[in-house]
């Protein structure tokens, strides 16, 4: 039997024409990075809207570029909302009613026709009255569904939606994925280390853009699968680099966008490109933030297909220099060229995920930690530091819980002997921990 999602609503248009920042003003999570530059958006991304009681997902799409200046990339950004567009309940197509109508507005227009999906103009940046009088010219494009709005200040959005609601379905047959999202897994990593590539392969499409150029991949690009009977929400990031090397100010947002996507996660999986021979600084940066963060992490070596065994061995005998930050860590080596150990990350992922929300008997977790104290006992101010129990709690995270005789007593370091303690004899690998003292 299969299930029910809501409908899909796809926003389209040329570049620079305010899709992102309709798609921000319309949906309850605002996303999209909205710059003013042309050709921000790449990938697409969508959102729930919930207007008047009725769900419907909110698609936007990268600007749609004229074939005659077109490049490889913009290209590929058009394939993906053409495709988009061909599953779209209903289009919503944007154009800028300061300039006219454009030659890349009539080529627009001419395949959405050809698509045949029911269509709603949209003429943006009407941000007073007085501009709606330019909405004339905009009818020769031959939709009778027209909306003056502006996204700036969000006029005629409410209307817009009202319409929107009354011409979409209220339920369309899903694709088998369950409602609901059992937890957030973010890949981030520095640009082209195949972060977008590792996106599809686990989703088994291509959701993301993928290209040799660096940086193609400008906004958090996301969507479920289902793995091991759990969705898990999967989302690629546009890739970080060093603070210093960053000059431009739409790079400095995009790294931003990365960060937020990190806090928000459950797991993060970091991609390295070993065919650099070595992990760099910011690799090493993004890896202590999402400990920091407190987040599962699993460390993703990526692109083994271009080494031979030697350079491997020479690869990991650099990494051992990390291991203060390895020891905890899962970590997989994969080729996303020739597919190889994709179904181990898999594995790894699902496993990460079981450790993180596993509770861990009271008793015996209290009975490890006084056996490893009565051989190693800990002292601050020549005070005997007691502990009476270690209550594991349920949580996102392993939580345990110290009843101690004197928490003030208790500094960082005396914590991380009990974490050491507690990793050495229970799973916890990849798992971020988290203590709390508690006076006796």
């Amino acid at each position: 039997m299969s299930k029910k999602t809501v409908s899909q609503v796809l926003l389209v248009g040329r570049t620079n024409v305010g899709k992102s920042a309709i798609f921000n003003r319309m949906s309850d999570n605002a996303k999209s990075i909205v710059f003013s530059r042309e050709g921000v958006t790449r990938d697409y991304i969508e959102a729930p809207v919930i207007w008047d009681k009725k769900t419907f997902t909110l698609v936007d799409t990268g600007g749609i570029c004229s074939d005659a200046i077109a490049d490889t990339l913009d290209k590929k950004v058009k394939e993906t909302a053409l495709n988009r567009l061909e599953s779209a309940d209903l289009a919503l197509f944007v154009c800028d009613i300061t300039t006219g109508i454009s030659t890349e507005d009539l080529e627009v227009a001419q395949l959405l026709r050809k698509a045949n999906r029911p269509t709603f103009l949209l003429l943006n940046k009407a941000d007073i009255p007085e501009k709606e009088i330019e909405a004339g010219e905009f009818y020769r494009l031959g939709f009778k569904n027209v909306f003056c709005v502006s996204a700036l200040h969000g006029r005629g959005i409410g209307e817009l939606l009202d319409a929107v609601i009354e011409n979409i379905p209220d339920v369309v047959e899903d694709d088998g994925i369950s409602e609901g999202v059992a937890y957030k897994t973010v890949i981030v990593g520095k640009p082209n280390v195949g972060k977008s590539s590792l996106l599809n392969l686990l989703l088994q499409e291509d959701r993301a853009i993928v290209s040799e150029i660096a940086g193609t991949t400008r906004e958090p690009v996301s969507q479920s699968i289902l793995l091991h009977s759990n969705t898990v929400h999967l989302v690629d990031t546009a890739g970080v680099r060093r603070g210093r090397s960053i000059s431009d100010p739409l790079e400095t947002l995009m790294v931003k966008t990365s960060m937020h996507s990190v806090r928000e996660a459950d797991i993060v999986i970091l991609v390295v490109d070993v065919s650099q021979g070595d992990l760099c600084s910011q690799e090493l940066k993004i890896l202590s933030y999402a400990q920091e963060q407190q987040k599962g992490v699993i460390v993703v070596f990526n692109k083994i297909d271009l080494l031979d065994s030697e350079q491997i061995e020479m690869f990991k005998g650099n990494v051992k220099h990390y291991d203060f930050l390895f020891k905890h860590l899962v970590t997989v080596w994969i080729s996303c060229i020739s597919e190889k150990n994709l179904s181990k990350l898999k594995e790894r992922i699902h496993l990460l995920q079981q450790r993180c929300c596993q509770e861990i008997d009271t008793m015996e977790v209290t009975e490890v930690v006084h056996e490893a104290l009565t051989h190693r006992p800990l002292y601050r101010q020549k005070q005997l530091l007691k502990i009476f129990k270690v209550r594991s709690m349920r949580a996102d995270i392993p939580t345990f819980h110290l009843y101690v005789n004197n928490p003030i007593l208790f500094g960082n370091s005396d914590v991380r002997c009990i974490e050491n303690i507690i990793r050495s004899n229970f799973d916890l690998r990849g798992c971020p921990v988290r203590f709390a003292l508690r006076q006796v």
